[in-house]
């Protein structure tokens, strides 16, 4: 383990200790027990012809897209956490699942929360190493962070469950055919200590996997940004959280048929073409960094997901009805 490793790891450390010293507020944990909106809502039908036809606690009177929920799949957890008596300097994210079993999206929603966290902080990594000047990170050091941060894991320890909301949607193609699946939300919260180690120790694992002592050091010294990055809650546009999503969609369509055809037996356009690693390395770097200095969110949507994403990005997809 070199210098910068160890540096980082005794930060980490530091907040691990902070964190063990302080108690966390309460947060409310009883799912179905708050108010959480108008109830007057009746079934909902989107323009590409998908139609809400039940939901959690219809029976009750709840609505079909609560206005928590809304705000907080576009990044805004504000009205859930007034909703729900969560302390408000927690942390919430949400996992979303779609299945044509309700059980089974709900089960879903939880196994590829830890991996919809993953796409969001790699997103956020990739897009502050992408505007640092060519003499800290260039388009090939570039590349090598892309792809430690791809392979980067989470770890959900002092996560909590707060509550679960389903939706039963009815989509009809051009043909007439109708087709029912379940989209699934689950919303988890963690106290802000928390959530630094847990940004800490993905940025700690990324570091690990760099080669060279200089991107380690330049990565290194994102934490304060990243943190303070993922800690800030912006709420997209409908038209904005659609567009990336769909961007996100067919950007990890478009790897997965690229890795089909890098088999034995297939023909890949760089090995025919004679390029070598490295080039194809910085060439990548190059072309990821273009999309991420762009400043368009779309193009940065896109430019930060992989292969590995594809069951993360289309729960998402499905779920927005794209």
């Amino acid at each position: 383990m070199n210098r910068i490793t160890l540096f980082f790891a005794a930060s980490i450390a530091v907040i691990v200790l902070a964190g063990c010293m302080s108690k966390p507020e309460s947060v409310a944990s009883q799912p179905g027990s708050f108010e959480s909106g108008p109830r007057s809502e009746n079934v909902t039908e989107s323009a590409d012809r998908m139609v809400i036809r039940d939901w959690s606690d219809r029976s009750i009177g709840e609505i079909a897209n609560p206005a928590w929920l809304l705000s907080a799949r576009r990044g805004n957890f504000n009205a859930f956490k007034s909703d729900f008596g969560i302390d408000p300097t927690y942390m919430c994210r949400a996992g979303t699942g779609i299945n044509v079993n309700r059980n089974a999206s709900l089960i879903q929603a939880d196994v590829l929360f830890a991996a919809q966290l993953a796409q969001e902080l790699r997103q956020t990594v990739l897009t502050r190493a992408g505007v640092a000047s060519d003499s800290e990170i260039d388009d090939g050091e570039y590349a090598a962070v892309r792809n430690a941060a791809l392979e980067a894991k989470v770890t959900l320890a002092g996560f909590r469950q707060i509550t679960d909301f389903w939706q039963q949607q009815e989509l009809t193609d051009a043909d007439g055919r109708k087709q029912v699946r379940y989209a699934a939300y689950i919303i988890y919260a963690c106290p802000p200590d928390v959530w630094d180690q847990l940004v800490a120790k993905y940025l700690m694992e990324i570091v690990g996997q760099l080669p060279e002592k200089k991107t380690q050091q330049a990565v290194a010294s994102l934490f304060e940004e990243l943190k303070a990055d993922t800690r800030r809650e912006v709420e997209k546009s409908e038209a904005q959280w659609r567009a990336e999503i769909e961007a996100q969609r067919k950007a990890v369509e478009n790897q997965q048929q690229l890795a089909m055809a890098q088999t034995p037996g297939g023909v890949v356009a760089a090995r025919a073409a004679g390029e070598t690693a490295q080039t194809q390395a910085i060439e990548e770097g190059r072309t990821l960094r273009t999309a991420i200095r762009s400043g368009d969110p779309v193009a940065i949507a896109a430019a930060t997901v992989g292969s590995g994403d594809y069951d993360a990005v289309a729960a998402l997809a499905a779920a927005a009805g794209l």
